[in-house]
C-alpha cells in the first residue's frame, strides 16, 4: 500500500523508534512526543523527542529534536520523516522547508490537523498509522504519570494547545490590543517561498 512513498519499508517498524523517543520524553517528565528520520532504505538518519520542558526550550519540539541528532546531509529529499503525533505548524514548516517526500504519523488522535493537510496539498506524502499504542498514550483524562507541559484550569496541556488562535485568527497582544494574525509574514511578498530560494 505503501510501496510508492516507502520503497517497500514497513512503517509500522519505522515507526517503532519515534516511540521508544516518545516514552524517553515521557520518562523524563516531558511531552511524550518522538521522532526519527530515515534515510530511503530504512537507515536510521536521527532521533529525538521532544525537550520543551526538560530544556525549557519552546523550539525543542520531538520532530526538531530528530533533526538536530541527524546533523549535516547531503540531501533530505529522500529522507522519511517520522513523528508520533501529527507535527505542529512549525515542525510541518521545517518538513517542507527541507523537502522531506514522506512523512509517517503514528497518531493522529482521528482527525488529520490542518498542517498535515497543507503538507499534503505541497507534495509531501503523508502515512497516517493510527497506532493503538499510541492513541492510549495520548488519551485524554487524568494520569499521575503524564505532565504534558502547562496545566491550565480544566483541561491540562491539551486545552492549553486547543485555545490557541490558529492561522490567520487575531491573538491578544500583552501590551494591549490585538497583534498580527497567527503565521503572518514579514518576510515580504513571496513569504517562506522567498526563504526557500534563498537557501
Amino acid at each position: 500500500m505503501y510501496d510508492m512513498a516507502l520503497n517497500g519499508l514497513d512503517p509500522e517498524e519505522l515507526l517503532e523508534v519515534a516511540i521508544e523517543e516518545a516514552l524517553a520524553g515521557l520518562a523524563e517528565g516531558g511531552i511524550p512526543i518522538g521522532g526519527a528520520i530515515y534515510g530511503p532504505t530504512g537507515e536510521l538518519v536521527g532521533r529525538g523527542h521532544n525537550r520543551r520542558v526538560q530544556h525549557n526550550d519552546p523550539s525543542s519540539h520531538g520532530e526538531t529534536d530528530a533533526f538536530r541528532n541527524a546533523g549535516r546531509q547531503s540531501t533530505w529529499l529522500d529522507k522519511i520523516f517520522v513523528s508520533t503525533l501529527s507535527p505542529c505548524w512549525y515542525c510541518s514548516g521545517l518538513i517542507y522547508q527541507f523537502g522531506f517526500p514522506t512523512l509517517i504519523i503514528g497518531d493522529d488522535q482521528g482527525r488529520k490537523h490542518e498542517s498535515t493537510e497543507w503538507l499534503e496539498s505541497n507534495g509531501v506524502e503523508v502515512v497516517q498509522l493510527r497506532s493503538p499504542r499510541l492513541s492510549k498514550m495520548f488519551s485524554p483524562g487524568p494520569s499521575p504519570t503524564r505532565r504534558c507541559g502547562p496545566r491550565t484550569p480544566g483541561g491540562g496541556w491539551r486545552a492549553a494547545r486547543a485555545s490557541r488562535p490558529g492561522p490567520g485568527q487575531a491573538r491578544a497582544s500583552p501590551r494591549g490590543g490585538q497583534s498580527p494574525p497567527h503565521g503572518a509574514d514579514y518576510r515580504g511578498p513571496g513569504g517562506h517561498d522567498d526563504l526557500r530560494r534563498g537557501q
